[in-house]
């Protein structure tokens, strides 16, 4: 093994500890700051929950009785959702945040023994080949998408719809299976599942700070 390899080996034995760390530190904060924020956006939606029930309960005479159980019934599997998904969140991002942790000390700790073999044993080869055989396990690293948060969203709004229709139902006499309920479906899906808020936001300030000027 000539001096140039060897020095490559031996300074990758102290980039891994400091690039794992770094990393691992990176994941993990970045991990546990949307894991909160998506819990404190369960917590305010659980509330407003809680206010949709309140008005149920105290103007149940002035609405439509089919459309007011529905929405107290998303109403109410939103909020245990809400609470259960919490409750489980924190239990699993805790054994989560260990499993990652001993994952990427043995990755380095592994790393780092073929670095000492290869110098050891006078042959770069036993490193270079680890290092693209990791490099090729990359693809396992992709993230898990998950709809949760849609999933919630959508029934929230479902709530929040069904309670105004069933104000509109007990005027103007329409049922449960009709078109506006159609419609409220449909509207509700469109506005969980698509990411509308961010592009209405982005062509909204674009118009303000174009008209400003």
């Amino acid at each position: 093994m000539d001096a140039e390899r060897k020095d490559i080996i031996k300074k990758t034995i102290n980039d891994l500890f400091s690039f794992q760390e770094k990393v691992s530190d990176f994941k993990l904060q970045n991990d546990i700051d949307l894991h909160l924020a998506q819990l404190d956006f369960f917590k305010v939606i659980s509330s407003i929950v809680i206010g949709i029930i309140g008005i149920g309960y105290f103007y149940s005479q002035n609405l439509d009785k089919d459309f007011l159980l529905m929405s107290l019934l998303f109403s109410i599997i939103v909020l245990v959702f809400s609470i259960s998904y919490t409750r489980e969140s924190i239990d699993r991002q805790s054994s989560g945040t260990q499993k990652i942790y001993e994952m990427v000390s043995d990755e380095t700790n592994n790393g780092v023994k073929i670095c000492v073999e290869a110098i050891k044993k006078d042959k770069a080869d036993i490193f270079f080949d680890y290092a693209e055989d990791r490099a090729d396990r990359q693809h396992d690293l992709t993230p898990k998408l998950t709809y949760t948060g849609e999933a919630v969203v959508f029934l929230f709004y479902l709530s929040i719809g069904l309670l105004g229709l069933s104000f509109f139902a007990k005027n103007y006499h329409f049922s449960f299976f009709s078109v506006q309920t159609l419609i409220l479906f449909v509207c509700a899906y469109l506005l969980s599942f698509n990411n509308w808020a961010m592009k209405f936001s982005e062509f909204f300030s674009k118009k303000l700070f174009e008209s400003k000027k």
